[in-house]
């Protein structure tokens, strides 16, 4: 692999953990918290974990905009995630659009959620 690549794939591993963490402080906020493994995304608990997180976000007592713009937020970043580990395999540069878009409107959701949620407190 060039250094291009590489570069590229550490780019994305850091984007994956920097929206994972911003999710994660999201969940904690909720009405009823939900807690995501801290950590390493590549520790292999936060597919999982956010997996689960998707299938009971409207258990959430929230707006219907704030639950799917939570979900949206997540399923993006769950894509971005699978993505990536594709890209650890072998280097495809058109799954390395599809991560970026992933984490790119994924990581724009949720902070528009992040900031809608700090205005309603």
């Amino acid at each position: 692999m060039s250094d291009e690549p590489d570069r590229q794939i550490e780019n994305l591993d850091r984007a994956l953990n920097s929206i994972y963490d911003l999710l994660a402080s999201i969940c904690s906020r909720l009405p009823i918290p939900i807690t995501l493994p801290r950590g390493p995304v590549t520790d292999g608990n936060a597919i999982p974990a956010v997996k689960r997180m998707i299938e009971i976000i409207d258990d959430q007592p929230l707006t219907h905009q704030l639950a799917l713009g939570i979900w949206t937020g997540a399923l993006h970043w769950l894509s971005a995630a699978h993505l990536l580990n594709a890209l650890h395999i072998e280097w495809d540069h058109s799954l390395n659009l599809a991560a970026q878009l992933n984490l790119t409107t994924g990581g724009e959701t949720l902070m528009v959620m992040s900031k809608q949620m700090d205005a309603q407190q």
